[in-house]
């Protein structure tokens, strides 16, 4: 492989997102700006990491969560280990 990536195609969401039906079994990326800017958590932390933290905070209803860590060395990757009889 050389030379730079491709581009992924992108849209604006201004400019008319594309419909559902468009997008379903789509064989290539879209990046689709500002689909989300109104969301509440986005104006949130738009506004500053701390208001962004507070209202994350304000929704917490104690529930459980599962996280999964991995040590840097795996580069963000989560697979099975060597012998694959785990994961990493």
């Amino acid at each position: 492989m050389s030379g730079a990536p491709a581009a992924i195609e992108e849209c604006r969401d201004g400019d008319g997102s594309p419909a559902l039906a468009e997008l379903v079994g789509r064989a290539r990326p879209l990046v689709i700006r500002g689909l989300c800017r109104d969301w509440p958590m986005v104006a949130w932390a738009r506004q500053s990491d701390d208001a962004f933290a507070r209202e994350l905070a304000r929704r917490d209803n104690g529930g459980e969560v599962d996280a999964l860590l991995l040590p840097p060395g795996e580069g963000g990757v989560i697979g099975y280990n060597a012998a694959f009889d785990g994961f990493n």
